[in-house]
């Protein structure tokens, strides 16, 4: 298999490419164009990517048996992503099909019409261990460490990571132990499509309520200010329907939610029989596009989920407790809807970017110097390569306003074990693969 890469300095695709001879992390079409390139940026840089190559190994080393393939033989193009699916019929199918690179697509194009089957999780009490790793969670479902189940799995995971352990990181006033979460996540592409591997949360954080907002451009406008609600009462595995009565729409979608779709398996998500799963679809801002000032208030409210799912909830023993997953979906960047999300629902507890690309996107700075902001909630972000993170922290640190508090960049533990290697550079890239963040230092008069 030819696989043609390009050009650091022109961006021509070459297959034969001439890597930089000391850190061997970046390609060029031609000495010429290597040579014009270290004198222009890369002799400042060569010296930390040589150390960023030295964490290939250590990127590589998952659990999972399938590593080779998804790893190895994806870098040097002996395999693709593609090909992993297709030799364990997933390939294009439902939430697997946004992890495939051969076809052309819009991102949420299928976010209305998603199949679910959500992971099935016997009554755990109140609380669950503090997943470290992947190994950690797979005994915890008994699945084999064959399962690809992780590929599609690493957004909630890496989400549910960083909420625990944003304490110990940031020293952050959020805590994990709260019992009503909001939090908003920035964005989402890949998740537009895959939402249903959220409702995994409901089963991970036992008597815990949240509510995620998909903040994006890439959110497309059937999708702006709609939400989808579900609850589940503790010690069932049955989610239901929670936005009959804060809905006001009137051509919602119709929930269906049973016991069938619980399957005791990992192949729920890959290769079982998958059923339908629509969730009540509602426009909570009522056709509203007003911009509003963002003002970070640490007044503690009810989030519009948490509402809901009281309404809902029906008579019930004392010790029965329901337990809501709202998500809602926005489009545009932060810094432009932020004031309208916080107009509906409360401050959030964390605001979460994952492969956030903060560097390379400019529009990224106002968003930055709105959560940098003394009162502003703990900021996590991820990028697929750590140079891609490092970049990132220089730019939290040159547009933040006040003093912060930061969190040093870090390897993931739930990155996505599949390699997806940048075009122009040999770095060990794979999805939320490195972590980092940022906290506001409050005032100590506020």
């Amino acid at each position: 298999m030819v696989q043609c890469v390009e050009c650091q300095t022109c961006g021509r695709l070459t297959s034969q490419p001439i890597n930089c001879p000391r850190c061997h992390a970046i390609r060029y079409c031609s000495q010429v164009h290597r040579q014009a390139h270290w004198r222009a940026e890369h002799h400042d840089e060569c010296h930390r990517m040589q150390q960023h190559i030295l964490r290939c190994q250590e990127l590589r080393d998952l659990p999972f048996e399938f590593m080779e393939q998804t790893a190895d033989m994806v870098d040097s193009g002996q395999s693709t992503a593609c090909q992993f699916l297709a030799q364990r019929q997933l390939h294009l199918q439902d939430l697997w099909k946004a992890e495939c690179s051969c076809c052309d697509r819009r991102w949420g194009e299928t976010a209305m019409t998603a199949s679910v089957a959500p992971l099935h999780c016997s009554n755990q009490g109140s609380s669950l261990p503090a997943f470290e790793s992947w190994k950690d969670y797979y005994m915890f479902r008994t699945w084999s460490l064959s399962d690809p189940t992780a590929i599609i799995l690493d957004a909630p995971m890496t989400l549910l990571w960083a909420w625990q352990q944003l304490p110990i990181w940031l020293a952050a006033s959020s805590s994990k132990h709260l019992h009503d979460i909001n939090i908003h996540y920035l964005g989402a592409q890949k998740e537009l499509d895959q939402w249903p591997v959220f409702l995994e949360l409901l089963h991970l954080m036992p008597c815990t309520s949240l509510h995620i907002s998909f903040i994006s451009p890439d959110v497309p406008s059937n999708l702006d200010g709609k939400r989808k609600i579900f609850t589940k009462q503790q010690g069932s595995n049955e989610l239901t329907d929670a936005a009959q009565t804060a809905c006001i729409s009137s051509d919602c979608e119709t929930v269906v939610a049973s016991d069938a779709a619980m399957m005791n398996s990992s192949c729920c998500l890959s290769h079982g029989e998958q059923k339908q799963f629509s969730s009540k679809l509602c426009s909570p801002r009522d056709g509203s596009n007003g911009m509003h000032s963002v003002v970070w208030s640490a007044e503690t409210q009810r989030s519009a989920a948490n509402d809901a799912a009281q309404m809902a909830q029906p008579a019930s023993p004392a010790d029965t407790i329901s337990q809501t997953l709202q998500l809602s979906f926005y489009t545009g960047c932060y810094h432009d809807v932020a004031g309208d999300i916080q107009q509906e629902f409360r401050r959030p507890d964390l605001v979460f970017g994952a492969n956030a690309g903060l560097a390379a996107y400019p529009s990224w700075v106002p968003t930055l110097q709105l959560l940098s902001h003394r009162s502003a909630p703990a900021s996590i972000f991820t990028d697929f390569c750590e140079e891609a993170a490092f970049q990132g922290m220089r730019v939290m640190q040159a547009v933040a306003q006040g003093p912060m508090q930061w969190m040093p960049v870090a390897v993931n533990p739930f990155r996505k074990p599949l390699s997806c290697q940048g075009r122009d550079n040999n770095l060990p890239s794979y999805s939320n693969a490195f972590i980092f963040g940022m906290a506001p230092v409050a005032d100590e008069h506020e």
